[in-house]
């Protein structure tokens, strides 16, 4: 296990960027490794109960986000190191991140999902509140039209971007029984999409979004962290 990596199958502490470089957060530090010269870099570092629980890379790559246990977010220049802004509005750890262009969708351990729009001083657009237990995953579409949200209430929500601020779902689906953390959206085919579920549960789900239903469900036996739709799939 690498050095200070935190044993939490909510957090999501790494991600690769657009210019083939890792954001990961390990301890009370987040770094960026250059996948082409091995360069490691401190991003940040906090102190006394604080800690990294999410990181995400822009869509263009100039911009990563760090998510902490003390519900604020911190957006960082990925080529000076510096701090851009901080945003806040969560009342728990902020263990879920998904870029959406210049909305960033947040989703936290006080049940919410927070949209901003990062190119705003007044950030938050809106507050979406459905989940009963902590928001673990979440996925824009490639289109940037629909959002995937699952939680550790064993549900998965699918979200219209035009209607977020309403709170009124495209689907709520419950078909899983552990938390709904692994989301990944297939790059060529917009209405599917991909979900695994946690120990107990074990199964990876896709689904036909135009018909709003379950077309395969496969059992690994394991608690599934992570998923990829692949364009050979």
């Amino acid at each position: 296990m690498p050095p200070d990596i935190k044993h939490d199958y909510y957090l999501n502490i790494m991600d690769w960027g657009k210019t083939n470089a890792l954001a990961i957060g390990l301890g009370k530090s987040a770094y960026l490794w250059n996948s082409e010269n091995q360069k490691v870099v401190l991003l940040s570092q906090v102190s006394g109960d604080e800690y990294p629980t999410s990181v995400s890379w822009s869509e263009d790559g100039k911009t990563v986000e760090v998510g902490y246990g003390s519900s604020t977010l911190r957006l960082y220049d990925a080529e000076s190191l510096k701090p851009i802004r901080w945003l806040y509005g969560h009342r728990g750890r902020v263990g879920s991140i998904a870029w959406n262009d210049h909305l960033l969708s947040s989703g936290s351990s006080d049940q919410a999902i927070i949209n901003h729009d990062v190119r705003t001083k007044k950030s938050k657009v809106c507050t979406v509140k459905v989940h009963k237990r902590e928001v673990c995953g979440l996925k824009w579409s490639s289109a940037g039209t629909k959002l995937a949200s699952g939680g550790n209430d064993n549900l998965l929500y699918l979200w219209d971007a035009r209607k977020m601020s309403t709170s009124h779902h495209l689907y709520r689906f419950n078909n899983h029984c552990a938390a709904v953390k692994a989301l990944a959206w297939c790059p060529y085919d917009y209405n599917v999409l991909a979900s695994g579920g946690g120990t107990v549960d074990g199964s990876i789900k896709i689904w036909n979004l135009q018909k709003g239903i379950c077309t395969c469900s496969t059992e690994t036996k394991a608690q599934v962290c992570c998923t990829i739709v692949y364009r050979g799939f």
